[in-house]
Order: C-alpha cells, then structure tokens, then sequence
C-alpha cells in the first residue's frame, strides 16, 4: 500500500494495524512509495524471488509499474470504490487509463512474464478487460 504502512503517512503503524484486522493479513512496513521501493523485503517476507511474485493492485502506474519494474506478474484490478478517494486520484485514474489504452491501441503488450511463459496459455492481451465489461 502506498498509505497503509508507509513510514510517510503511517509512521505509527496504526492504519497498517486496522488493515491487518480488517482483512487479516499482514501489511508489510515500507519507507519508499511504489514504484520505487524495497524488493529485498518483499522477498524476505515471501521467502522467494520477486519473479514468483503476483502484484495486484488498482494503479497502472504505481503497483503495475512497480510489479513490472521488478518482475512480478502484474494485475491490474478495478478499483471496489472511489468513494472518499480525492479529486486528484480520481483524475490521476483517468490519465493512467487514458494512457494505457492509447498503448493497447498502438498494438503496445505487457512484458513477458515467467509465471505466464511457464504454462500454456491465451496471448496477454486476454487478460486485459474493460472494467465496464464486469
């Protein structure tokens, strides 16, 4: 999370602490933003290389980015909500959307990814669809 046990936001740990009871997993603490960040804890916590990792998340350019730039299978999620989310994030998710469909139109792909490569499987644009569409 870039709210959630970020050192920046939640130097207390505290709403770490809420989302952890919440939805009983561990929020692990961090002191840079994704995309920037620390793997070494990401591998640390799981126990593996950041390749037989899987990011999910709601923002192209942050968790894909940070998945991507790190070798992880990266999902993108639609987001459940945008209520109580700002102005600025809920225009920052257009542009983000805006751009990545502007690449899919010129015939961009995302990077291959180990995980998929590993099985048989559709071309990776079959993993992309429409929020609209669900």
């Amino acid at each position: 999370s870039n709210s959630a046990g970020l050192m920046q936001y939640d130097p207390d740990g505290e709403h770490a602490k809420k989302v952890e009871e919440a939805l009983n997993i561990p929020v692990l603490r961090h002191r840079a933003k994704k995309p920037a960040g620390e793997m070494e804890d990401l591998e640390r916590h799981f126990g593996c290389e950041a390749h037989k990792l899987i990011m999910v998340g709601d923002r192209y350019f942050t968790d894909v980015v940070y998945g991507n730039m790190n070798g992880m299978l990266s999902i993108r999620a639609a987001p459940f909500t945008s209520e109580g989310e700002t102005t600025v994030v809920q225009t920052v998710r257009m542009v983000e959307d805006g751009v990545v469909n502007r690449w899919v139109g010129k015939g961009y792909t995302p990077p291959s990814q180990p995980l998929i490569l590993a099985y048989p499987h559709p071309a990776p644009q079959c993993f992309i669809k429409s929020p609209g569409t669900w």
